[in-house]
């Protein structure tokens, strides 16, 4: 890393543009959530258990 800043500021330095992306996701690169509706909620999920008799 200490590598990629030397050279950065060098290069800007000797007025070249330079631009570092690491890939690292920001803020801004992440979707907002789908807003959500009116809050209806589902029944609850049962399951009926078979016992196993001998």
């Amino acid at each position: 890393m200490n590598a990629v800043v030397r050279a950065e500021a060098h290069l800007y330095a000797h007025g070249v543009r330079v631009h570092v992306d690491l890939g690292i996701a920001t803020t801004q690169d992440i979707p907002p959530a789908p807003s959500r509706t009116a809050a209806t909620h589902a029944p609850p999920f049962t399951t009926q258990v078979q016992w196993r008799s001998r």
